[in-house]
């Protein structure tokens, strides 16, 4: 069974892998082969169909493969004009609220707020 440290430990990678995008793009580093890993470990594209909802995209609401969600993250894919990168905006730190963490066999749900500073 999935443990609630486990989902913390999920969501902290999650905050320092963005940031490390963050860091890349800043040091003129290769962010989009660093947000292409973040991407792979972090989402189960590699295994089927992923339900992502980006925050800030209006225009193509889902990203259900890679490519979608790389261009929400890093932006320049001309099929998703609206993206401009929302890992590349300089965020400094990523805290969560949860409001609930749910755990059934392999499977957790966590629901409540991440702030960006």
């Amino acid at each position: 069974m999935i443990t609630k440290e486990e989902v913390l430990d999920v969501q902290k990678q999650w905050s320092g892998g963005l940031l490390k995008i963050v860091e890349k793009h800043q040091n003129n580093e290769d962010f989009t082969s660093e947000a292409s890993g973040f991407i792979d470990k972090l989402y189960a594209y590699g295994y089927g169909e992923v339900l992502f909802k980006p925050t800030l995209a209006t225009d193509v609401q889902f990203r259900l493969n890679k490519a979608a969600a790389l261009s929400y993250f890093v932006a320049g894919n001309p099929g998703f004009s609206e993206d401009k990168g929302f890992a590349l905006k300089g965020w400094t730190n990523v805290r969560w609220e949860n409001s609930a963490i749910k755990l059934e066999e392999n499977f957790a749900f966590a629901m409540g707020n991440y702030y960006f500073g």
